[in-house]
């Protein structure tokens, strides 16, 4: 192991992960809508946690700048390139974890951040899972804005750093040709270094122009520019934070005029962010042609659209579309109620004269005689209706887009719609985009792979001697990678029902709200919050549907759902290897 060539990387890290620390503390000033009395101790926060990260760089540095006589400064082989990925993810969760710690960040009101807490937020920005603890984003008091920047830098961080990191990295030579499909198809044809470095460009250039484009879209549609940078790194990194508690439902809900074009363009950046970047790059650059050839472009087009329109069929002939979203207000309204002081007055005089006294209850705190009439049952302030059609059809393609990105961002409470919709819902939590995105998930190649193998392992049952090559989109697929992806399957099954059980073993039933739980219901849940997670998908079922948020869990399960996002994140491979005994000897 070439100590000093990984201690050098982990220095840069450290580096860049301070430098952009301070892209954060501008958003406490006034002028760009900070309050400095809730302001002054995120600085602080920020501010601590820049040195922190400057100190551990110089450390690093200092071991990293002695050589190895037998091992040439620069080389590093794929076990190097595994160390780096690793601890780099390791390292920058505890780092950015830092800023909520100091700040002294408040998950709720009377609540502060635990050591589990900011671990989890900080993995969850970095690995762009999207599942918060936080159950108040819009109080400054209890979450400075300078604060909330830096939980979406870690996205902006977290989307392009898994991109540079597994393809210049691990995609030197043959590391990942399994995991980053676009070796297949690279933009040049010099020599494999030169070629991954020059992808790597292209990665970095791409994501960086989606995310600059996006902004100003946004800020045109009545974002603020605080808003909209923030959603672009949402989304462009399939991360699914939101700066609202209604994440994307929030513009809807409060009459925003153009809250149409802010989901659609919303929609369609995480659909980009969920593409083969690569692919992308060649349909930008005029060979539109190579995306319409790409099996696994055709397929995740094909998957949108049959999801889309199960969820919407069933949807709208079931009425699961209503006018509350995931705001608690309506966000549709045929004919808008109108507003009658007259009418109000008299509803006043009769509930104080006329509203029977056994309905009435006292105030606390007042004297028994002290009475407010309260109804049996109170009419919301707007009735729950159905949505139009083309309304629904926006909801519905926004979720199966937000979700199969492994975004999260929500617009409607998809758990409470029908349970063939959730079924659907819960199989693109595990399916994810393509190869070379920014996305989670099993990916969409690996599934193509996977069902084009079937018949051929089916037919070596009754003909054990017909070899048949396999091929994806006109190229063949050697066993090996074949195998590879039954490893990599095999590996997030496990993953899923061991974390799954330790998550049942740890977690109490007072999470619930009783002493005593439904098995079912807290399996469905506990089973959800683990796949939402080993996916990055973000937001699951039931107890952490789209409104809800992980902190009702306990510090243990919190602590196990961390590492659980990494190895997801990092095609569980790579962290794996790291605990095998012999990946650090000689």
């Amino acid at each position: 192991m070439n100590y000093p060539f990984v201690f050098r990387q982990l220095s840069a890290v450290c580096a860049m992960l301070g430098a952009f620390m301070f892209l954060a503390l501008p958003w406490a000033i006034p002028a760009l809508g900070g309050q400095w009395q809730y302001e002054a101790a995120g600085v602080v926060g920020l501010l601590l946690s820049i040195l922190v990260c400057f100190i551990t760089a110089g450390v690093f540095r200092h071991y990293g700048s002695r050589t190895l006589e037998h091992i040439p400064a620069d080389f590093f082989s794929k076990r190097e390139a595994v160390a780096v990925v690793g601890l780099t993810w390791i390292l920058a969760t505890i780092l950015g974890a830092l800023p909520y710690l100091i700040a002294g960040v408040h998950r709720a009101e009377g609540t502060p951040m635990s050591v589990c807490d900011a671990l989890f937020e900080s993995q969850s920005g970095f690995s762009t899972t999207g599942s918060t603890v936080f159950g108040e984003l819009e109080r400054p008091d209890l979450l400075p804005r300078c604060i909330l920047f830096w939980r979406f830098g870690s996205h902006f961080l977290g989307g392009l750093g898994i991109m540079v990191l597994f393809v210049v990295l691990l995609g030197y030579g043959t590391g990942t040709k399994s995991i980053v499909r676009s070796e297949m198809t690279g933009p040049t044809k010099s020599n494999p270094k030169d070629r991954i470095q020059e992808l790597g460009k292209i990665v970095f250039t791409m994501y960086v122009v989606m995310n600059v484009v996006q902004t100003v879209l946004l800020i045109s549609f009545g974002l603020s520019v605080f808003d909209a940078l923030c959603h672009s790194f949402s989304t462009v990194s399939t991360g699914g934070f939101s700066t609202y508690n209604a994440s994307a439902g929030h513009f809807a809900a409060n009459g925003y005029t153009d809250a149409p074009a802010i989901e659609w363009t919303l929609t369609i950046f995480m659909f980009l962010g969920g593409m083969n970047f690569v692919l992308l790059y060649l349909a930008l650059t005029g060979k539109f042609t190579t995306l319409l050839k790409d099996t696994e472009w055709r397929t995740y087009v094909g998957i949108i659209f049959f999801a889309s329109t199960v969820i919407l069929t069933v949807g709208l002939i079931g009425g699961d579309f209503d006018n509350y979203g995931t705001a608690d207000v309506p966000f549709y309204v045929s004919e808008k109620p109108v507003s009658d002081p007259a009418l109000q007055e008299a509803e006043e005089f009769y509930d104080e004269n006329v509203f029977p006294e056994e309905n009435r209850q006292p105030i606390a705190g007042e004297n028994p005689g002290d009475r407010v009439a309260i109804p049996t049952e109170t009419a919301s302030a707007a009735p729950r209706e159905l949505i139009p059609a083309t309304t629904a059809f926006r909801v519905v393609v926004f979720q199966v887009v937000s979700i199969l990105t492994t975004t999260g961002l929500c617009t409607d409470e998809y758990e409470k719609w029908s349970g063939l919709s959730c079924c659907v819902i819960l199989i693109l939590m595990f399916l994810g985009g393509c190869a070379g995105s920014t996305s989670g998930g099993f990916k969409i190649i690996r599934v193509v792979c996977v069902m084009r193998s079937l018949p051929q392992e089916i037919e070596q049952a009754f003909r054990p001697n017909v070899v048949r090559p396999l091929f994806v989109g006109g190229s063949p697929i050697d066993r090996e990678t074949v195998r590879s992806i039954m490893v990599h399957f095999t590996l997030m099954t496990t993953v899923f029902v061991m974390g799954t059980f330790l998550i049942l073993c740890f977690e109490p039933a007072s999470t619930w709200g009783g002493v005593t739980v439904a098995g079912d219901r807290k399996l469905i849940d506990t089973a959800s919050a683990v796949a939402c997670s080993l996916n990055n998908v973000g937001p699951g079922l039931g107890l952490i549907g789209a409104r809800q948020n992980f902190g009702v869990f306990s510090e243990m399960s919190k602590f196990i759902f961390t590492w659980i996002m990494m190895l997801g994140r990092l095609e569980l491979f790579v962290i794996l290897a790291m605990f095998h005994p012999g990946f650090w000897r000689k």
